[in-house]
């Protein structure tokens, strides 16, 4: 008869098997065939499992008790978590000065409560800052104010800056007094434009993704939406990827974003690169520093009350720096705005792809419209509009820089004879040289003066008088947040500041500290028109995008150069208030 034989085969240990069998594995238990009976084959597994009883318990046994082992745990953990998560932490709330020169971290190093001047650390709440080789007691000008600091902020995406940074870097360097620019960017190449940093402008490298996550992070947390923080990261992720132009839409927001990095700073403003830096301190007024919540520079056009994209300067306070918060695209509705929109671009793409077209743009919500009608909204604001800026909006000829300074000079003799000014024969009315007398270069030195005491180019002029609103202008801004001044009566108010105090709105006159300069000059010198020409060159190799050879240039409709005969002689000494 037949009789069952016992034969193991050879198979995989690793992959054990419960079996009804005493729990037998499967190398124990794989075939029975004919041979031996089957009472063989079950003493052999019951004392296969005697053994792996028998080696369970001696390994248990030499195990540490279940506390040491979680204490030992905990201890390993401690140890191990700084070096794993440290670095990472470190690099995305990192605030050092990114330099692809190669300078080393002590010369080039910046803090958010330190400014770098000369490769020198100056705390920010130091009393009395005063120039190398000078004294506080000897009455001499600090390089910087002692009491107000203004951060110029600029986010930046793409993988290089335009083509005209130079020039913008070059001009920068006349705010120092008073200014820093703050760059934020995703590891963008600025190392052409080396040689051209000034020590206040202040580059932030915050990797890839480094805007996203800063968007994302700090807004969740003030809006209330820390649940929703890693969707937000990822929109903003792919809304800055896919179409970058839509950072601009939250320069409202930039002050709270970027809160760690403006300890320090008395004011804030976000601001753009498509603009030429002039003499910021010279128009600053201590009275726009210490009266008012937020100041934005105009062009002339500040019938229409919004808050310039190019200066809106805001006091660094919670309460202001939150604003933003009542529009609802940047505010509750924060999260459904930027899934709308990539839901919009994902749905667009898909359809101009089949059509052979790029995609359109999606929905752009102005920062200048809702916001501005936001601050005027809320109680006890005070808001200041004045007319310092220049532009290329109809702007005939050219406009000069001049050490920094930003001027739109005549050129020709006939508009000084008509403005009742004399000529100079020797060089233009915007140049600045060392046989400086009483006529055209007279005003052009005392522009270089600066004070502590901020007074600006402006003093007030005449009382405050009422002006009524409305909302009957700029038809590009959604009707529910045009904000309009009625400015028909007295001119068009191009002289004048207006203010909006505890919820009315004011015009008041003013006249310039010097009034018979030879040009007109502006804190700052925005190129609009002009960009889309600009953008088509390249540096260097363009006879209208030659690389700047100091802070004297002219701005055209044809490109940028610089002017060499316009820099300022060595030796030549300029006064200080």
């Amino acid at each position: 008869r037949m009789q069952w034989q016992w034969r193991p085969t050879i198979v995989d240990r690793s992959s054990r098997w419960p079996h009804p069998l005493v729990g037998a594995t499967k190398h124990e238990v794989t075939d029975l065939r004919p041979g031996r009976p089957l009472a063989w084959a079950v003493p052999q597994l019951v004392a296969g499992h005697a053994r792996r009883v028998g080696a369970r318990e001696r390994m248990q046994s030499r195990r540490l008790p279940a506390r040491l082992q979680s204490l030992l745990c905990l201890s390993l953990g401690f140890v191990l978590s700084p070096v794993l998560w440290l670095p990472w932490l470190g690099g995305r709330s990192a605030m050092e000065r990114h330099w692809p020169d190669g300078g080393n971290a002590a010369s080039h190093a910046t803090h958010a409560s330190t400014h770098l001047y000369g490769g020198v650390r100056v705390p920010a709440n130091s009393s009395v800052l005063t120039a190398p080789g000078t004294s506080s007691a000897s009455g001499a000008l600090p390089e910087r104010h002692p009491e107000f600091r203004l951060a110029l902020i600029v986010p930046w995406l793409g993988t290089s800056f335009p083509p005209w940074f130079p020039y913008f870097l070059a001009s920068a360097g006349r705010s120092a007094f008073v200014a820093d620019w703050l760059i934020f960017h995703e590891g963008t190449n600025w190392t052409e434009a080396v040689p051209y940093c000034p020590p206040n402008v202040l580059f932030h490298d915050l990797g890839p993704s480094g805007l996203a996550y800063h968007f994302g992070t700090s807004l969740a947390r003030i809006l209330n939406m820390s649940a929703d923080t890693q969707r937000l990261v990822r929109y903003f992720e792919y809304s800055f990827k896919q179409y970058t132009y839509i950072v601009t839409e939250y320069k409202p927001t930039l002050g709270a974003v970027f809160a760690p990095y403006l300890q320090g700073y008395s004011h804030w403003s976000y601001t753009d690169l498509d603009v030429v830096a002039g003499d910021i301190p010279l128009f600053l007024e201590r009275d726009e520093l210490t009266n008012f919540d937020i100041v934005s520079w105009s062009f002339g056009d500040h019938e229409r009350l919004y808050l310039r994209g190019q200066f809106s300067m805001h006091a660094n306070r919670p309460f202001v720096n939150s604003l933003f918060a009542k529009c609802e695209h940047l505010g509750a509705g924060l999260l459904r705005e930027l899934a709308y929109k990539a839901a919009a671009h994902k749905q667009m793409s898909a359809a101009a792809l089949k059509e052979g077209k790029l995609p359109p743009r999606v929905r752009f919500i102005s920062a200048e419209g809702c916001y501005s009608s936001a601050v005027y909204s809320t109680p006890g604001i005070r808001v200041k509009i004045a007319n310092k800026f220049l532009a290329d909006f109809g702007l005939e000829g050219d406009l000069e820089v001049v050490g920094g300074s930003v001027r739109q000079c005549p050129i020709l003799p006939a508009l000084l004879h008509a403005a009742g000014l004399t000529p100079r024969a020797r060089r233009g009315a915007c140049v600045l040289g060392p046989e400086a007398d009483e006529g055209d270069d007279a005003s052009a030195i005392a522009d270089r003066g600066h004070s502590l005491l901020l007074p600006g180019t402006y003093v007030p002029a005449g009382p405050l008088l009422p002006v009524a609103m409305h909302a009957d202008c700029s038809r590009w801004v959604d009707a529910r947040w045009r904000v309009c001044a009625n400015l028909t009566n007295g001119g068009d108010g191009s002289d004048d500041d207006l203010l909006f105090l505890n919820g009315s709105l004011y015009r008041r006159a003013r006249r310039l500290v010097t009034p018979d300069r030879r040009y007109d000059s502006g804190a700052m010198f925005h190129f609009q028109t002009w960009k889309s020409v600009y953008k088509r060159m390249q540096l260097g190799q363009d006879a209208h995008m030659q690389r700047p050879n100091g802070s004297s240039f002219v701005c055209g409709s044809q490109g940028i150069y610089p002017k060499s005969e316009w820099a300022l002689p060595t030796g030549l000494k300029l006064p200080l208030s």
